[in-house]
């Protein structure tokens, strides 16, 4: 999981090449996570309603984004599509074939966005 979030990092804002399965998943879990941790931390010592609380959680939330957006069109380059395609969630039901590929297996060979990634 460290591995898969540094690796997300590490690409912050690298939109080519590929991600495996793992490494989105485990960043999505790391995100949440944090978010969570962020969330909870914030409500209990700032309090919940508190405009610096909400502040807090927007940086937070900020800071993931683009690493986010990464991580979702390498991991869309992976199963052979262009990462342009994580834009049909916002019709709402696009969120399924979404949910689909991400949990799809990746091109075992070659393909337009570069050779299997090796976790």
């Amino acid at each position: 999981m460290i591995d898969a979030v540094t690796r997300g990092f590490g690409r912050y804002v690298t939109f080519s090449g590929r991600a495996t399965r793992a490494e989105y998943w485990y960043f999505g879990l790391a995100s949440g996570l944090v978010g969570f941790s962020i969330d909870l931390a914030t409500s209990l010592l700032i309090g919940a309603e508190s405009d610096t609380s909400t502040l807090i959680s927007l940086v937070a939330n900020l800071l993931w984004l683009l690493p986010s957006l990464s991580v979702s069109a390498r991991r869309l380059h992976d199963t052979g599509r262009s990462g342009w395609w994580w834009l049909i969630a916002f019709t709402g039901i696009g969120i399924i074939p979404l949910m689909v590929w991400s949990c799809t297996e990746g091109d075992s060979d070659d393909n337009a966005y570069g050779p299997p990634v090796t976790a």
